[in-house]
């Protein structure tokens, strides 16, 4: 009984109160995210091909062409997006929701493998499960400690016959590459 008493004999105070919790509780409503659908991404891979020396015109005529005309036919196939570079074809496909990627991965081989010939000098196409436009989540650079004779160089080999592979075998870790060095 005495906080009602107290109350009434103090109605200001009770209304500037209640004010701050009204104003306080909608400051909180508008600044707690809200998220009726939870983010999905929709499950990709990528094709690429390297054909060093090559146009983007010549690449999309001679590789991405082809490739995306064996490509559609895969099922569950929402979109498909491809790209040349110079010296580089990336094909960008996207599955639907709920796919699985492990049982599509020999389908894209497959298709791929329909294509028939490529121009001379071409790599053979790279499979990756993950966007082609993914954001690398680390980087990790290769250095000399100062006591070390030898040139960074010699080490090259190393990393992309020994380390590429380990790194690549790690569960989770889609793709790694080798970047830098001279031959």
């Amino acid at each position: 009984m005495q906080i009602i008493d107290y109350c009434l004999k103090k109605p200001t105070l009770v209304a500037v109160v209640v004010f701050f919790v009204i104003i306080s509780g909608i400051w909180a409503l508008l600044s707690i995210p809200i998220q009726l659908t939870p983010d999905v991404e929709k499950p990709r891979a990528s094709v690429r091909t390297n054909w060093l020396g090559a146009s983007p015109y010549e690449i999309e005529r001679e590789i991405i062409i082809p490739q995306e005309e064996h490509l559609t036919k895969l099922p569950h196939l929402v979109s498909i997006d491809g790209r040349a570079r110079t010296g580089q074809s990336s094909i960008t496909l996207e599955f639907e929701i709920g796919t699985d990627m492990n049982e599509l991965l020999p389908r894209i081989m497959n298709q791929l493998n329909l294509v028939g010939s490529y121009p001379e000098n071409t790599s053979q196409p790279t499979i990756v499960l993950s966007g082609a436009n993914s954001s690398p989540i680390i980087w990790i650079q290769i250095r000399t400690i100062n006591d070390n004779p030898r040139f960074i160089r010699t080490y090259k080999n190393y990393v992309e016959e020994v380390v590429h592979p380990e790194l690549e075998r790690i569960p989770g870790v889609a793709e790694a590459r080798v970047y830098g060095g001279r031959i």
